[in-house]
């Protein structure tokens, strides 16, 4: 069983979010973050394509964080919200904690802040028609989030190391998405970024952002969340930007730079994050 210690949270300029550990335990509100859905045919998961690598992103070694506890790291939250787990049991290959939300709006009127910060922990809520989850938080436009990964890490293998779950669907002819740039660091000081193309038109997909592909595996179904190959989602590979070992992942909504505009902003607008599994994770003896 995982416990969650709570927080008590303040408000500053800008709405950055200051937290301080206290205990939530429930289940995200059902609400479309995004236009009306329709019904779509049954899908197959298809692999998702690993990020092309972009020029000079070479990150600087470092010893990097204890792995019993997030060091506090300069941001907006000075002690992060985490989700732990008892006795010597490794942790599940999810999100284990919460350092920094930064919105563009006051952070209790995003779509799924009432089951912040737990929403964001644990397995993905796809479904294997890809119809997007409405248990995800949402960012707003410009909105960003950095979360830790305590024990295991995610560790430089053979193929994608991570996937990011979003929830895109299926619209028309094509895929609505909300994108978001993804960046990863050892110690959560120094940083290095994938590549993420947008173009102002809304032209699908987004070649290496998080938030492109939709979900495939979820509590509803048998797909491993942890296997690129079937669970959806948008993998990445720590090899493209030159990183051996990753505990922290930034998201950094882009939609207005996707679409042009400011169409999709608002409370429940921008990147909705479900959840990030880890793919290549370091040894646990």
């Amino acid at each position: 069983m995982r416990r969650l210690i709570v927080s008590t949270l303040f408000l500053c300029s800008g709405f950055i979010l200051t937290l301080t550990p206290i205990g939530c335990d429930s289940p995200p509100d059902e609400e479309t973050p995004t236009p009306t859905q329709t019904p779509t045919p049954s899908v197959s998961p298809t692999p998702m394509p690993t990020q092309t690598p972009p020029p000079d992103a070479s990150p600087t070694p470092d010893d990097g964080p204890s792995p019993s506890e997030p060091p506090s790291t300069p941001g907006p939250t000075d002690s992060p919200l985490c989700a732990s787990s008892s006795g010597d049991e490794p942790s599940d290959p999810f999100i284990d904690c919460v350092v920094s939300y930064d919105p563009p709006l006051a952070p209790e009127d995003m779509y799924g802040y009432d089951s912040f910060p737990e929403v964001v922990f644990g397995s993905p809520e796809g479904d294997e028609d890809g119809g997007g989850s409405t248990d995800v938080l949402s960012l707003g436009c410009g909105g960003t989030i950095e979360v830790y990964f305590e024990w295991p890490a995610i560790v430089d293998g053979e193929g994608a190391d991570f996937i990011v779950f979003e929830n895109p669907f299926y619209y028309g002819e094509t895929t609505f998405a909300e994108p978001a740039q993804v960046s990863v660091s050892e110690d959560g000081v120094e940083w290095v970024t994938f590549p993420c193309e947008v173009d102002g038109q809304g032209t699908w997909p987004p070649t290496g952002c998080a938030g492109v592909y939709p979900v495939y595996a979820g509590s509803s179904n048998d797909l491993d969340p942890t296997d690129p190959e079937v669970a959806g989602g948008d993998a990445f590979d720590l090899a493209t930007v030159g990183l051996e070992k990753a505990r922290y992942i930034r998201l950094e909504d882009r939609t207005v730079e996707y679409y042009g505009d400011e169409t999709w902003c608002g409370t429940s607008g921008g990147f909705d994050l479900d959840a990030i599994s880890i793919v290549n994770q370091e040894p646990l003896d």
